[in-house]
Order: structure tokens, then sequence, then C-alpha cells
């Protein structure tokens, strides 16, 4: 089975993103939050939605978040997706 990782899962494009994603059972969705509890609540209930509890906030630095893009890209190559909703922390490093 297929996977698709999201950071971001619990913020505007991820809200936006997830409940299509979730119906896609071919697929195990990880989903990346700060709060566990606010993404259970917030986000579709779905056999194939996992939920990561973790703070990104000046973990990843520059270098790694342009290794994951050619990661990306090489999967988009491949008819494959990595999807990466960065939080704005990311956001303004990149």
């Amino acid at each position: 089975m297929a996977g698709l990782f999201i950071t971001g899962g619990t913020g505007f494009l991820g809200r936006s993103l997830l409940p299509a994603l979730a119906l896609d059972r071919t697929r195990t969705v990880f989903v990346l939050s700060r709060d566990k509890n606010r993404a259970l609540e917030n986000l579709p209930a779905a056999p194939n939605l996992q939920v990561l509890e973790a703070d990104l906030a000046g973990m990843v630095p520059v270098e790694e978040i342009r290794r994951l893009k050619r990661l990306d890209e090489d999967a988009w190559s491949r008819g494959e997706r990595l999807l990466h909703v960065p939080t704005y922390f990311a956001w303004g490093r990149v």
C-alpha cells in the first residue's frame, strides 16, 4: 500500500486536502501535527489516516527542505507524490 506523509495537516491546506485523500483507501495517509488530539478532533475519521505528533518549528534545516524537494521531484517523475504542506515556521526559512 502506497503512503502519503503530510505535514501541516491541520492547517488550511491540510484540512482542505485530507478529506479527499482519506477517501482513497489504497493509501495510508500519515499526518504530522503539533497537537494530536486537536488533529483527531478536526480531521476526518478514516481507517487509513494516522496522526503523528511532533513540532517542526526550527527543527528542519534548509538543507533538509531542499533534500525533501528533490525527493518529491523524483517521486513525481515516477508517478508518485510526496506532499509537503509546510508550516509557517518552515515557510519563512525557505
